[in-house]
């Protein structure tokens, strides 16, 4: 992550900087890529066939991603996962996020610490509340595990990133528990339908505006499937 693109703007509660592989696009956003689909089924790999493969090439990319942004790399103590809610875990037998963390520590000799955020609350549907109510539909459904973390720099990941509720409060449980640095990388971000980007979003307020350190990436790289709807679009936070 090259910091000095982005840090001077306001970004997620109790985050300092994010940034992301590339731009999301739900099913029902009208808009397709390669990544999206390739995302979709690498968050329930035994779901479908190449399921596994497609996990493996996620977070394949997702570390290369990573090991461009040196800056990043050279300021982290330790990785940490967001969650999976145990109902979903206990199903898929796996997490994006934390399979993420995995290859992070095995390619680039990061430390991971598996299971220092748990999910403290196991009935958040969260793609299922609205935009604006989903940073205090989170608040407490967290929380730290361990107290390796006191006084490091964690690099917090995830897989979707939308309204960036889920990693404000898991920043926020970061940061009551001592860490005095927390960065973010997500491997998808929900593109931002009413700017043309995949920058931030028009829930921005509901959380603090993001400051991401990519440049957006316009809409046009990719394919149009139908008319955009006008209901909010679905996400993982």
């Amino acid at each position: 992550m090259n910091t000095s693109r982005g840090t001077a703007a306001p970004s997620i509660e109790g985050i300092d900087a994010i940034a992301y592989t590339e731009a999301y696009f739900p099913t029902d956003s009208g808009w397709a890529s390669s990544w999206s689909a390739l995302l979709r089924t690498a968050k329930d790999p035994s779901a479908s066939e190449g399921g596994w493969d497609a996990l493996r090439s996620v977070c394949s990319r997702g570390v290369t991603d990573v090991r461009r942004r040196a800056n990043l790399i050279s300021r982290i103590d330790v990785v940490v996962a967001v969650p999976s809610r145990m109902c979903r875990w206990r199903r898929r037998g796996m997490s994006l996020p934390d399979a993420f963390g995995r290859s992070l520590h095995d390619a680039l000799r990061l430390r991971y610490e598996p299971d220092a955020v748990i999910a403290a609350v196991d009935n958040v549907e969260i793609k299922r509340i609205a935009v604006e109510h989903r940073r205090q539909a989170v608040m407490g459904t967290f929380a730290v595990a361990t107290r390796k973390l006191a006084g490091k720099s964690v690099l917090l990941v995830d897989d979707i990133s939308t309204s960036g509720a889920t990693l404000a409060e898991c920043a926020q449980q970061l940061r009551s528990a001592g860490v005095s640095v927390v960065f973010a990388y997500t491997l998808g971000r929900t593109a931002d339908f009413a700017r043309g980007s995949a920058g931030g979003r028009r829930d921005e307020p509901q959380v603090h505006k993001v400051a991401f350190v990519d440049p957006p990436r316009e809409l046009g790289r990719w394919t149009r499937k139908v008319e955009l709807p006008t209901r909010n679009v679905e996400g993982s936070d």
